[in-house]
């Protein structure tokens, strides 16, 4: 039996060195594509200006939008989006190969072994894992994953890190060459700890504690959007409630999707307790709403290698709020990432992101398309408050 397992580990790992090699040169095709694109697209007749302020470390970026192709660059087009999907699959292929080794796996079930052993079950007594100076109690009661689902897992996390994949991928959905223009430009990382709470800027007048990252599409951070207490609060309030999360798929019901979603979700039924109350009715004043409008609070937690693909939150959601309940160390990824923006939001304990989907009533703003990167070493916790156009209370 081992000699068997070993011989199949064996050819899993050539099969991976081989898959590598037709990716590298995929990636090759796929960067002449994009340089094809950029050489043979013209001049953009105008630029949206990004507003980047209050303590952020770059200087703002300027986003050409997309322009229409002429008849003599339509091959062009064609071959670089060919290339494009080839590459893709190549990375798909690769990843794949590389995942099946037993290394990576063995690897895998310890960490999840050891993770398991941090992490709090309310009802078992186990100690407390300790997540960014707070305690976390509670999870599942089992999250172990067979060998199918754990190659899901990582491969979903590999592509979604993949700079090119995600690039690809976005402009596939938002059906503009914006993302693959913008693959060459590093992302601005903004770092809601770090703004600067006595610089203002114009449109803040209405939102004292919310900071202005960006005005078209409207993004705003908020460095003390919760305090220690709230925090813990909703920490403890997951306890052992916590289950997989779900996507849902056009007019499909919602589903599991470890390749799109691999997280976990704990819902909190509205004004459950007096805290959770207090805290919608300051996430409604932030969002400029009626409370009455704001849909269930979500928790979600993801361990790592665990991550949300590129998504949109959808037209009949005005506005989103995402709460961070922890911080990550430093690298060690995790961040909330808009892709055709360029923008990269750095967990921080108690802070939160705000952004509005649309970009008139009822048409969703495609360049609000975003995911939810892997944290590497660490436990992320969170909170999804979306407000819908239709009354949910």
């Amino acid at each position: 039996m081992k000699r068997q397992l070993q011989l199949f580990l064996n050819q899993a790992r050539v099969s991976a060195v081989l898959r590598c090699c037709s990716a590298v040169l995929s990636l090759c095709a796929g960067h002449l594509a994009v340089f094809c694109i950029h050489r043979g697209r013209p001049k953009a007749s105008g630029h949206q200006q990004h507003s980047f302020e209050h303590g952020c470390p770059r200087r703002p970026s300027r986003c050409r939008p997309t322009a229409r192709f002429s008849d003599g660059t339509s091959t062009t087009v064609a071959v670089a989006a060919v290339a494009a999907l080839q590459h893709s699959k190549a990375v798909l292929a690769a990843s794949a190969g590389a995942l099946a080794g037993i290394c990576r796996l063995q690897q895998h079930s310890r960490g999840r072994r050891a993770l398991h052993g941090q992490i709090v079950s309310a009802s078992g007594g186990k100690v407390d894992q300790e997540v960014g100076g707070s305690v976390a109690p509670g999870t599942v009661a089992n999250e172990g994953l067979d060998l199918f689902e754990s190659l899901q897992m990582w491969l979903g996390a590999a592509l979604s890190s993949s700079r090119i994949v995600t690039a690809f991928w976005t402009t596939v959905l938002t059906k503009s060459f914006a993302p693959l223009m913008r693959m060459w430009q590093p992302d601005v990382l903004v770092d809601p700890a770090a703004v600067d709470p006595t610089k203002r800027s114009e449109g803040e007048v209405g939102r004292p504690e919310a900071h202005l990252v960006s005005s078209d599409p409207d993004m705003w951070v908020i460095p003390q959007a919760l305090n220690d207490e709230e925090v813990d609060h909703l920490l403890a309030l997951a306890g052992s409630r916590w289950e997989q999360s779900l996507v849902a798929y056009g007019t499909k019901g919602a589903e599991r999707s470890l390749m799109d979603r691999s997280s976990y979700q704990c819902r909190v039924e509205p004004a459950e307790t007096p805290i959770v109350r207090h805290i919608e009715e300051h996430l409604a004043h932030l969002a400029n709403m009626d409370v009455d409008h704001m849909e269930r609070l979500w928790l979600v937690r993801y361990t790592p290698g665990q991550c949300f693909a590129v998504h949109h939150d959808g037209p009949d959601r005005p506005i989103t709020i995402f709460l961070y309940l922890n911080d990550l160390p430093e690298g060690d990824e995790g961040e909330t990432h808009f892709p055709a923006m360029g923008l990269k939001i750095t967990p921080r304990r108690g802070c939160a992101v705000m952004w509005a989907n649309c970009s008139s009533p009822d048409t969703a703003d495609k360049r609000m398309f975003h995911q939810g990167l892997r944290p590497r070493t660490s436990v992320k916790y969170g909170v999804n408050c979306f407000f819908n156009s239709k009354r949910q209370r």
